[in-house]
């Protein structure tokens, strides 16, 4: 696992908000972001969830990609608790 870049920014406190600064980036400014400037996140999820089909639906319906849908929903759920 990769790790650079944590020790010098050490561990959020929650209490005083999200570790990235300004505001939450919109999805269309996360859909501009270059195949070059993205990570790949690779992870299992319970079958329960229907993630694949609904995230699926979701882009058939509005056009955005699933890769966008988990990295808005991600940064949302970590700036909530402060990370």
């Amino acid at each position: 696992m990769r790790t650079e870049g944590f020790a010098a920014v050490g561990r959020p406190d929650p209490r005083r908000g999200p570790s990235v600064p300004g505001e939450a980036p919109t999805l269309g400014e996360i859909s501009a972001t270059p195949a070059s400037q993205r990570r790949q996140l690779n992870i299992g999820v319970p079958e329960s969830l229907m993630l694949h089909r609904r995230a699926g639906l979701y882009r058939l319906d509005h056009r955005v990609d699933v890769q966008d849908q988990v990295a808005a929903a991600l940064d949302a759920w970590l700036r909530e608790r402060g990370y």
